[in-house]
């Protein structure tokens, strides 16, 4: 399935953040970990500071990256539904801990909680 498209770049980035940087054991599984989030995110800014364009994401990209987190963690668990469904044999243990990741994460992500 190809998903190539040309959109903002904070799809990308939140994905990233969520490929890289879940938690998927230990104290907080379901959740984003912290230092790794912070290192990614320093280390994509000072790649992007000697680049022209499109440079480090801007205020307004930062202040709506926790919006995007969510809408991006749904995209990746449409993903990984959709290719269950398309993988002849697909291992349903490996698909149902997937699946619960990611709903764990939409939860830990979500902004209404308190």
């Amino acid at each position: 399935m190809d998903r190539t498209k040309i959109d903002i770049r904070l799809f990308d980035l939140a994905q990233a953040l969520l490929y890289l940087c879940a938690c998927w054991d230990g104290e907080q599984p379901g959740s984003l970990h912290p230092a790794k989030y912070a290192l990614f995110l320093k280390s994509y800014n000072d790649g992007c500071k000697g680049a022209t364009f499109p440079g480090p994401p801007t205020e307004l990209e930062q202040a709506h990256m926790p919006l995007i987190l969510p809408g991006e963690s749904l995209f990746v668990l449409h993903v990984i539904i959709r290719s269950f469904y398309d993988t002849e044999n697909a291992d349903v243990e490996d698909w149902l801990m997937a699946v619960s990741q990611y709903i764990r994460i939409m939860h830990w992500l979500d902004p209404k909680k308190s």
